[in-house]
């Protein structure tokens, strides 16, 4: 049982920690998931909703799912924000309220946006349609759902065309991994792909940043942080430092072994693109930020909550939640 800082307990789940917020603890399939809020009350009101029987979840509505949602952004997100997003709830419920979330299909999402479009901006449209991805991403980690309705759901812009997609598919990340194969920055631009850090930080990067015992990178720059080493990064350096001269320290330099700058990475990852152009007909160019976007979205539709994700890329967690929407436009 969880306890208060005064030593009052609070429930199988929940404790209240040394900032004064509290943790809910909620263990699905064997694995836990930790969400925080500011009272008590709003504690054993998530843990009461997320507990719920499996049998019974089939049921939930979206009412029930964007307040488990607002349970948990009141702990880290600002009040307006907050305001927004109930302004923006109240004009989707008056044509999705109450229905079972297992009775929405794709056909009836994609005739509500429709009719949203002919009556509101697209702004708000596209708000709307960003909530609604939340909603039944969520809907779809916990099981109330067998399969999310969003992912086939477009959403045009004001001039009526389609969102570039701006990351790479799971066949095309196959593709790119295959032609960066034998280039000298290979390894550099698979880990930009793979880690979500920029170009400038993986060029500070040194062989003594890497904890090779707990798994961890300290990344340097003006974003100072430490962020978990899956197994492919550490496989992928320590091939790397079999194979290089490790004596200056720095982990990727130019062929005259100098450290390198982000022009010079930016080049090299343009010839890249000009390669997937020319031999797989590809309509755009592979940059630095296609790659980071594709981290995001990659661990996004993992399941990684959006806090954790904003630490490792080293920005605030309103700044990782608008990139994920702009994703999820493009999806």
């Amino acid at each position: 049982m969880g306890k208060d800082l005064k030593g009052t307990e609070l429930g199988r789940g929940i404790h209240q920690r040394k900032d004064g917020r509290y943790e809910v603890r909620i263990y699905k399939n064997g694995v836990s998931k930790s969400f925080y809020v500011k009272t008590a009350a709003e504690a054993r009101t998530l843990h009461k909703k997320y507990s719920k029987k499996q049998k019974d979840v089939g049921l939930c509505g979206i009412d029930e799912i964007y307040s488990m949602l607002r349970i948990e952004w009141a702990g880290h997100i600002q009040e307006d924000s907050l305001k927004n997003y109930d302004y923006h709830y109240r004009i989707l419920s008056q044509y999705l309220t109450n229905m079972p979330l297992n009775e929405v299909t794709p056909a009836k999402v994609q005739s509500v946006i429709n009719k949203l479009q002919q009556e509101y901006s697209w702004s708000i449209c596209r708000q709307i349609v960003n909530m609604l991805r939340k909603i039944f991403h969520r809907a779809w980690e916990n099981g109330s759902v067998s399969y999310n309705p969003m992912q086939e759901i477009k959403i045009y812009s004001e001039h009526k065309q389609l969102f570039e997609k701006n990351y790479l598919e799971q066949d095309e990340i196959k593709i790119f991994e295959q032609v960066c194969q034998g280039r000298r920055y290979c390894d550099l631009f698979l880990l930009l792909l793979y880690s979500g850090i920029t170009i400038k930080e993986a060029c500070l990067m040194n062989w003594e940043d890497i904890d090779w015992k707990n798994n961890f990178l300290q990344i340097r720059g003006s974003h100072k942080r430490i962020i978990p080493m899956e197994l492919k990064i550490k496989e992928l350096l320590e091939n790397r430092k079999k194979r290089e001269d490790t004596s200056k320290g720095i982990i990727f330099t130019s062929r005259t072994g100098k450290a390198l700058t982000s022009k010079y990475v930016a080049d090299e990852l343009r010839k890249v693109s000009e390669f997937l152009w020319e031999k797989y007909e590809w309509n755009r160019d592979v940059t630095s930020t296609i790659l980071r976007n594709t981290f995001i979205y990659q661990k996004y539709m993992e399941g990684t909550n959006l806090f954790i994700l904003a630490k490792i890329l080293g920005i605030t967690y309103e700044t990782c939640e608008k990139e994920v929407e702009m994703l999820e436009e493009t999806h």
